[in-house]
């Protein structure tokens, strides 16, 4: 439970997964994976409803979605990584409105973020907003940025094994953090600190995180 009262172990959580970056494991289709993906975070310690945005072109990971009422898939041209990005900033300003700004846990699975600046900010404006921010990336794609903001951490394709994550907030073990890659970009320096804006500005043009 955070400072605010929030129980993000029962909280729902909204999974963004950009299916180019993050491909189905070698072996598994679409479906299997999102299970994977459940069964992560439930075990975990997440146990609220999870609901899957995927991002992606590649037709081989449509087998099985289209029967999955549970996944909602988002297809662009295969390597449009800024219409991606863009789609995936605007499922998360729609999912925020739809669940009326309640507090919820936010996963993100993506690969590399370093061009994304904007996107890293407004992942951590929500942070300090009273969300809860989860990842799964890549080893070579680790987010020092992004780190500041992360709660709970999954390598990439681990998570789509259904495997632990290797990174937990305040955990004795999984609290240690090393061996990362990325700028030396620290968002927190963009962050509104002023105690009486507790939500973030959901009026903002998306667009603008992708200058």
């Amino acid at each position: 439970m955070n400072s605010d009262g929030v129980d993000f172990t029962v909280a729902k959580t909204a999974v963004f997964w950009d299916i180019e970056d993050c491909p189905v494991p070698d072996g598994l289709n679409a479906v299997d994976a999102t299970n994977n993906i459940k069964n992560a975070l439930k075990n975990a310690g997440f146990n609220g409803e999870v609901s899957i945005f995927a991002f992606g072109g590649t037709k081989k990971y449509l087998v099985g979605l289209n029967s999955n009422n549970e996944t909602e898939f988002h297809h662009f041209p295969q390597g449009d990584v800024n219409a991606r990005r863009a789609a995936t900033s605007g499922e998360i300003f729609s999912w925020l409105m739809d669940n009326n700004r309640q507090r919820t846990n936010l996963m993100m699975i993506i690969g590399d973020t370093t061009d994304n600046i904007g996107l890293m900010i407004f992942l951590h404006d929500l942070v300090g907003a009273g969300y809860n921010l989860l990842t799964s990336q890549p080893p070579s794609y680790r987010s020092v940025p992004l780190h500041h903001s992360v709660s709970t951490e999954w390598l990439w394709p681990d998570l789509g094994l259904g495997k632990d994550p290797v990174f937990k907030r305040g955990d004795p073990v999984l609290g240690k953090w090393e061996h990362f890659n990325g700028p030396a970009v620290n968002p927190k320096d963009h962050v509104d600190t002023d105690p009486e804006d507790d939500d973030p500005d959901l009026g903002t043009d998306l667009s603008l995180l992708f200058q």
